[in-house]
């Protein structure tokens, strides 16, 4: 027992009279647990005798959360109070089901965060909105690797500043463009700086506009179905060391005093390499049509072989079938399939 009277949990595992109160229903307290700067929320049914470190557990389990979250990673809040783990949950949490059995059940809230421990790296999500839920688990594998001082890596191909980001595993889980290191901006790392918002090789095409095209490609091809199979794509800010930190456009966090960068964040889709290497009549004209029908949606006056990339086939029947369709001059049925396709575009998205 410590120095003050609150109760501590001398156990990290269940006793045996402890697992014989777990059939009685008026000691479980229903927590809602809320994720900080996210949208993880889980409702659980717990008991007073959990210590802090076994909600964390469950919220490890529950939430399927990345295999490198350990307990310590994870915090826990009570109306802004911090708990450690050996306290109990009784503590803190009322248990509101066995004075209120005629009244409405009040459910308790707990708030919870995996902290990040690089003063020097972190990431976060600018529009908490924008994303899917499996992302989530993207975000949260590259502060995994940032806390491990696992480095980004930046690109050999393209003009632009384009970061390769790792997890815990040290396996490449997305690509980050910040805006002030595209090309003709000024803090680009390839040597082509420039103002923001000025023209670049093609006209029309202006530095620090490429993470909302980007981004904006995404939400078109995803209202129709991910046809043209545009990974998904958010816009965030980040801050590591090994990003160009020269530009004046960045800013600095008051609180942790951190220099963060706004930029585009991909899902990071395996490729042997670019269109580029390849001899053009390997491709279906499907897959053309597809790339050539979002490059027109978007206005994309920067398509060229070097940001197409060639993905491997899944299986032998994948590559039988591209070589019956490269060998096959009849495209009538793919071609109203596509036709198809570019009619619904100007009707209502399918979601």
């Amino acid at each position: 027992m410590g120095s003050s009277s609150l109760p501590m949990s001398q156990q990290m595992y269940f006793s045996t009279h402890n697992a014989l109160r777990i059939n009685e229903e008026n000691d479980v307290i229903s927590t809602l647990f809320y994720e900080i700067n996210g949208n993880r929320h889980i409702s659980l049914l717990i008991f007073p005798f959990y210590d802090v470190q076994m909600l964390k557990r469950l919220l490890i389990k529950k939430l399927n959360l990345p295999g490198g979250v350990k307990v310590n990673d994870i915090i826990i809040f009570y109306k802004g109070i911090k708990l450690p783990n050996y306290r109990i949950i009784s503590t803190y949490l009322d248990n509101p089901n066995r004075r209120e059995k005629k009244k409405k059940k009040r459910i308790n809230k707990l708030y919870w965060a995996i902290k990040d421990t690089n003063p020097n790296s972190s990431i976060r999500v600018i529009d908490n909105k924008s994303y899917p839920s499996f992302f989530e688990n993207i975000l949260n594998d590259i502060k995994l690797a940032f806390k491990k001082n696992i480095s980004p890596k930046l690109t050999m191909d393209g003009t632009g500043g384009t970061y390769l980001l790792f997890n815990a595993k040290k396996k490449v889980c997305s690509v980050f463009k910040p805006i002030d290191e595209e090309a003709f901006a000024p803090c680009n790392p390839r040597g082509y700086e420039g103002k923001m918002y000025q023209e670049g090789f093609r006209s029309g095409v202006l530095s620090g506009e490429g993470a909302s095209r980007e981004i904006a490609a995404y939400i078109l091809d995803n209202n129709y179905n991910n046809f043209s199979n545009v990974p998904c794509t958010i816009m965030v800010e980040a801050c590591n060391p090994y990003f160009n930190n020269k530009s004046k456009f960045k800013y600095i966090d008051n609180e942790s005093n951190l220099k963060w960068k706004c930029g585009s964040l991909q899902e990071f889709i395996d490729s042997r390499e670019s269109v580029g290497n390849y001899d053009f009549k390997q491709f279906s004209i499907r897959d053309i049509h597809k790339i050539a029908i979002l490059d027109i949606r978007v206005m994309n006056l920067d398509r060229n072989d070097g940001n197409i990339l060639v993905s491997p086939l899944k299986s032998l029947k994948d590559s039988c079938n591209q070589f019956l369709y490269r060998n096959n001059k009849c495209f009538s049925t793919n071609d109203e399939d596509i036709l198809k396709r570019i009619v619904t575009i100007d009707k209502k998205p399918s979601r």
